[in-house]
């Protein structure tokens, strides 16, 4: 390797960004992920159905506080469904024999209430 080749090269590395120590690397972030929790049952209706959290998010405030969101899942007789798009941070409530309510949560903020029909898994917006 020439003179000026060697040059260039040890340029390049010497203006090139080092890794802070209070950074951590692209691969410890990955591998350093927060635990899932495990799914725990919320709520018992009728006819052997269960409401379990599933599924978790990690969610931010608008003022910087970090917070869990959880997924539903309804399961009745051996199988289990997702309820889609909505995650919450509160245990979903009986609504009759057929359905339950269900808050959506976003960014840690308590938002729009929803009935979850058991037969459809379905949300539908509660009107307040």
């Amino acid at each position: 390797m020439s003179c000026r080749r060697l040059l260039v090269v040890l340029l390049a590395s010497a203006c090139s960004p080092t890794p802070r120590a209070d950074t951590p690397s692209d691969a410890s972030a990955e591998t350093e992920a927060a635990p899932v929790p495990a799914d725990s049952l919320v709520l018992r209706g009728p006819g052997g159905v269960e409401v379990w959290f599933t599924d978790a998010r990690q969610a931010t405030s608008p003022d910087g506080v970090p917070c869990l969101e959880r997924a539903l899942e309804v399961r009745a007789g051996g199988v289990g469904r997702g309820v889609p798009l909505l995650y919450t941070r509160e245990a979903p409530t009986l609504l009759g024999d057929d359905a339950m309510r269900a808050v959506l949560y976003n960014s840690c903020i308590a938002g729009a209430a929803y009935r979850v029909d058991f037969a459809t898994i379905s949300p539908k917006r509660l009107t307040p």
